[in-house]
């Protein structure tokens, strides 16, 4: 059996992986979905660029360059204050949920974090954190860690 299949399920009160991203400009993300595409649609605040970089152990031009962001236009919106685009949004989104979704099933931050940025033989040999540019890859990233959460080997 697993190591992931030994486990036991943890209490939410005890583990909350949401707390990750507290005082934020993600914080809405653990939210319902409606609010989640609220504030896509509106806008996500530069500042959460920084913010996924952070919790990733990234410099922010490192993390701009594996998600496919352009950095001239990430820093254009931080020096202007205005929002990411609607595409920019969804994209720091989806980074936000397999964060905290890494975060849940590996039980640790330090080791999701390290998890999303590793290359994976289930991805291809691609990172996680690479494949989250499109729908598609978030959708297989979102597979393989309830595969690891079941205990099947991924």
């Amino acid at each position: 059996m697993s190591a992931a299949a030994q486990r036991k399920p943890v209490s939410s009160q005890a583990f909350a992986p949401a707390r990750e991203l507290t005082n934020t400009p993600l914080a809405f993300v653990s939210e319902g979905p409606l609010s989640v595409i609220q504030h896509i649609r509106h806008g996500i605040a530069p500042g959460a660029v920084k913010t996924l970089a952070d919790k990733l152990g990234m410099s922010k031009e490192q993390f701009v360059l594996t998600i496919g962001l352009p950095r001239s236009t990430i820093k254009a919106r931080q020096t202007s204050g205005k929002p990411l685009s609607l595409s920019e949004s969804e994209r720091m989104v989806r980074v936000a949920k397999v964060l905290l979704r890494a975060i849940e099933v590996l039980e640790d931050a330090s080791s999701a974090s390290q998890w999303i940025k590793r290359p994976n033989r289930s991805l291809g040999g691609n990172s996680p954190l690479s494949l989250l540019d499109t729908e598609a890859g978030y959708e297989l990233v979102m597979d393989i860690l309830g595969r690891i959460e079941h205990g099947v080997v991924a």
